[in-house]
C-alpha cells in the first residue's frame, strides 16, 4: 500500500472537521457491514452461469438497508443519521 500524500492527508481532516460522521468510532463497524452485505449470496434463477457477481445490487440494497440507517444513528455527532 502506498503512503498517503501530504495533500491527501490534509484532504482527509479537512473532511473529518466537515464531517457529522465520527469516523474513529464508526469505520470499523461500517467496514464490518460491507464485508458482511457482500459476503451475501445473490442469485439470479434466470442466468446459468452463477459466477456473476452482483455487487451493484448489494450496494444499493445495503444503502436502503435498517443496519445501515442504525449505524447513521450512531455514528454521527448530532444523533439524527445523514437525514437532518
Amino acid at each position: 500500500m502506498s503512503e498517503i500524500s501530504f495533500l491527501e492527508k490534509s484532504r482527509l481532516l479537512q473532511a473529518m472537521d466537515w464531517s457529522y460522521y465520527d469516523m474513529e468510532e464508526g469505520t470499523k463497524e461500517i467496514n464490518s457491514l460491507i464485508e458482511a452485505w457482500l459476503k451475501r449470496d445473490y442469485k439470479n434463477p434466470l442466468v446459468t452461469d452463477q459466477s456473476i457477481q452482483f455487487g451493484y445490487l448489494k450496494c444499493i440494497d445495503l444503502y436502503h438497508s435498517e443496519e445501515l440507517d442504525d449505524a447513521a444513528v450512531r455514528f454521527t455527532t448530532d444523533g439524527q443519521g445523514s437525514d437532518h
